[in-house]
């Protein structure tokens, strides 16, 4: 609204307007939400649910918000920065330091000019993890315990370094964190993921069936973040699935009493 005045006297007579005096009434609500969270780094990106954990420093944070008002975005109830929302009311917001490892309560305000600043969000809690599982198989991390052996005349743990003529043994282990990611290679080459259990217990079976030959298998753990641990020693298993060749008796000899030598067949 924009209003201005002139004074008229009792002949009819005009005065100029006055300069015009301009305002905005605003009787709607002020909105504002925190739709989503993005993660655009390392191995795992794309938007994650409230709680969730991520390796991304710098998360982008996406809203919807009265349009063309002031969104506050807060951390920890500090201040991380402002954007404004655009005329459809979207807004996104990217912090320009990266934020320190640990847990984060992400929260925005609207600022309009007649309702001022309004309440501020529900929290949109992350996690940021920068810390790698440690490496399978040493200090507390479990590796590769054992490799089973459920096929043929010999069955049952095969030993590091052993033989098997099943070509699909089963890898377990224990001593990982719930609900990390344990990654199997094998000569090298990733075969197979399994997540680990509640009791950090998991196993896996190739399909398809390996080949016959040396196998190296080893481990690569990740969390839900992303973050990766180093490769594993490896747990060497040969698999042998070609019989001896069939024998042959050439000869038998008699080396007792008084006639001894060849007995002929």
């Amino acid at each position: 609204h924009s209003f201005s005045t002139a004074v008229e006297d009792l002949a009819g007579n005009q005065s100029p307007k006055s300069p015009e005096t301009a305002f905005v009434i605003d009787t709607s609500q002020v909105a504002i939400t925190i739709t989503q969270v993005l993660d655009d780094e390392g191995s795992i990106t794309g938007p994650f649910i409230n709680g969730g954990v991520t390796d991304d420093t710098t998360p982008t944070l996406v809203g919807q918000a009265t349009p063309n008002s002031q969104v506050k975005i807060y951390d920890n109830g500090v201040l991380l920065g402002s954007v404004t929302a655009d005329a459809k009311g979207s807004w996104t917001y990217t912090p320009e330091t990266a934020l320190a490892e640990g847990d984060h309560h992400f929260t925005a305000t609207a600022t309009t000019d007649a309702h001022g600043e309004s309440d501020p969000t529900s929290a949109f809690d992350v996690k940021i993890d920068l810390t790698a599982p440690g490496k399978p198989g040493e200090g507390t991390n479990g590796g590769i315990d054992e490799v089973m052996d459920d096929v043929g005349l010999i069955q049952g743990p095969i030993a590091n370094g052993g033989h098997t003529d099943d070509t699909t043994p089963t890898l377990s282990g224990a001593g990982q964190v719930p609900g990390d990611t344990v990654i199997i290679k094998d000569n090298g080459k990733e075969i197979g993921r399994e997540l680990v259990g509640d009791d950090g217990t998991w196993s896996f079976t190739p399909t398809p069936p390996l080949n016959d030959g040396n196998h190296d298998f080893t481990l690569v753990v990740t969390d839900p973040a992303g973050n990766a641990s180093e490769e594993s020693d490896p747990y060497n298993v040969v698999i042998d699935t070609s019989a001896p060749a069939q024998p042959l008796i050439v000869s038998v000899v008699d080396d007792q009493g008084n006639q001894v030598g060849p007995i002929e067949q």
